[in-house]
């Protein structure tokens, strides 16, 4: 009995639909991209939203916002005892994390100087300030998502075993709690004529709160909270400058040149807390130790750890341009928190002086957003 031949695909045959798949596939890999990261950039918003409502609440409560850092103890002389809060410590009970703030002491130091916690170690971050919290980390960001993976993949000691953010107060357009109004004399004012007789203090000032009443430009028109991503960013190669620019930047690597932001502990350079005042550096590192003018904060110089900075970021770099500024893995942007609880995408290349107005309190003058 004879059965039907069949004829099978040639080698022809089979490249061709290959080929064809091949191609399909590369045409969907971007979509599918794409759709991935509007996801993680949607969940990021979201994060950001409730950061905004903590702040709302954190204000309904208390009649102002949280100031940016609260390095010390008012009471104590200086150098001041460490305290080194953050202005994420104060809302932490609004952000529905009522098990890590109920293991919060105020009116203790962020560092466990005494071995509160009775693990033997006398140099570590309390217990409060090494949880991570999810809402306070991008999706989106391919750094460090925790203290307990930078020091798993660093080597460094249990200082560095803190919780992480990825989103940070507006500190202004520097450091100090007041920038501005800007006469010309400034070489600021001579490149960018706009920014003369403008306030460009942010709402979250050092050891300095801010009422409702007192961010005339209008909590709509005013950044509150903006993404600084995991390692920070640096100076690209061509470029000659990154101050009072945007987009000038590219991402540091996970290596000590990062510079990450705790949630939970306060780390100054420059500002408030490392410069001299009267004479004396006003406050002390988290050990107890007295810092130095202008000290870059290692923890432990020792170790293999990165630089540690406070969850702010400073206006006078725009978005993707160096550590101090805000920054995103976000392609094209970041998501920035409005005032009025609103979470928007900014695009990376906003010219510089809108970026200004948009952080400054007031006299800023400008109502939307590039």
């Amino acid at each position: 009995m004879r059965f039907p031949s069949r004829r099978g695909f040639t080698l022809v045959e089979l490249l061709v639909v290959v080929a064809i798949i091949s191609i399909l596939v590369a045409m969907l890999l971007p979509a599918v991209q794409q759709a991935r990261e509007a996801a993680r950039r949607s969940s990021c918003s979201n994060n950001l939203k409730q950061i905004g409502l903590a702040l709302l609440n954190y204000e309904d409560t208390h009649k102002c916002f949280p100031p940016a850092m609260i390095w010390g103890n008012a009471n104590s002389p200086y150098p001041q005892r460490p305290y080194h809060h953050t202005w994420l410590t104060k809302i932490l009970p609004y952000l529905e994390q009522s098990t890590i703030s109920q293991r919060m002491r105020t009116d203790l130091p962020v560092w466990d100087l005494m071995d509160l916690d009775g693990d033997g170690n006398f140099n570590e971050p309390m217990f409060f300030a090494q949880q991570q919290v999810k809402t306070l980390v991008c999706p989106s960001d391919a750094g460090w998502e925790s203290g307990n993976a930078m020091v798993a993949s660093l080597g460094a000691p249990p200082q560095f075993l803190l919780g992480l953010t990825h989103y940070s107060a507006n500190n202004g357009y520097w450091w100090w709690p007041q920038a501005g109004p800007w006469d010309n004399t400034y070489v600021i004012v001579q490149r960018f004529p706009e920014i003369f007789g403008k306030e460009l203090s942010g709402v979250f000032s050092d050891e300095r709160t801010t009422k409702i009443s007192e961010i005339t430009d209008g909590s709509s028109n005013t950044i509150f909270v903006a993404e600084t991503n995991s390692t920070g960013f640096q100076r690209a190669v061509g470029f000659t400058e990154s101050l009072w620019t945007s987009a000038t930047g590219v991402p540091r690597l996970n290596t000590r040149e990062a510079v990450v932001r705790p949630a939970f502990l306060a780390l100054g350079f420059q500002g408030t807390c490392c410069e001299p005042y009267g004479g004396v550096v006003r406050y002390s590192r988290p050990d107890g130790s007295t810092a130095t003018p202008g000290f870059w904060e290692e923890l432990d110089p020792r170790s293999n750890g990165p630089s540690v900075f406070q969850p702010v970021y400073e206006s006078m770099y725009g978005p993707n341009s160096e550590w101090p500024g805000a920054s995103s893995f976000h392609p094209g942007g970041l998501n920035v928190l409005f005032g009025d609880g609103s979470a928007r995408f900014q695009s990376e290349t906003i010219h510089w002086p809108i970026w200004a107005f948009l952080n400054g309190t007031r006299d800023g003058g400008m109502v939307t957003v590039e």
